[in-house]
């Protein structure tokens, strides 16, 4: 999979931190590993200078983050959506769940026909172990301001988002 997200990622030039530059998007994408040892992929928006973070977490299904155009752009999903509301104060971050492969269209929110890793991963504790670990790895940004964290989860997801701001410190807004 780690070759998939290096293929998709189709970087044009490197950037700080091991992030590169997600070609027709604003965000720039990494990758870490957790604590069970998965590649974890993440995406944040691209803009250098010093911001709040706020880390989005999807509601359910196995739909990527990001997914290619016919054109050769990118088209994203409320993350996309709570960047353009942003208005440039805060960096939106959002991961890949595990099992999930780059790219993929999914079902919308079903897990219908998502792959056997994703079944097998993708539970409460395993997926608040992957975020986690993609927000160590960007709060770890020069870019990030690390005074304000925002956690914003969408239908399933704010379960998720409750669970993960209980468990992490760090974390002073939850939406």
């Amino acid at each position: 999979m780690a070759l998939a997200v290096a293929a998709f990622l189709a970087a044009t030039t490197p950037h700080a931190a091991g992030i590169e530059p997600v070609a027709g998007s604003p965000f720039l994408g990494g990758m870490t590993v957790d604590t069970l040892g998965r590649d974890i992929t993440w995406y944040i928006s691209g803009a250098p200078d010093r911001r709040p973070l706020a880390l989005f977490v999807q509601g359910s299904g196995c739909t990527a983050q990001l997914r290619r155009r016919a054109d050769g752009g990118v088209r994203g999903g409320y993350h996309d959506v709570l960047l353009a509301q942003s208005g440039g104060r805060f960096h939106v971050l959002t991961v890949e769940k595990p099992g999930v492969m780059p790219g993929a269209e999914g079902n919308g929110g079903s897990a219908t026909g998502c792959p056997p890793e994703f079944l097998r991963e993708h539970t409460l504790e395993r997926w608040v172990v992957a975020l986690s670990a993609a927000l160590d790895a960007a709060r770890r940004l020069a870019q990030n301001d690390p005074t304000r964290l925002l956690v914003f989860g969408h239908s399933e997801g704010g379960i998720v988002a409750a669970r993960l701001a209980r468990l992490e410190p760090g974390i002073t807004h939850v939406a």
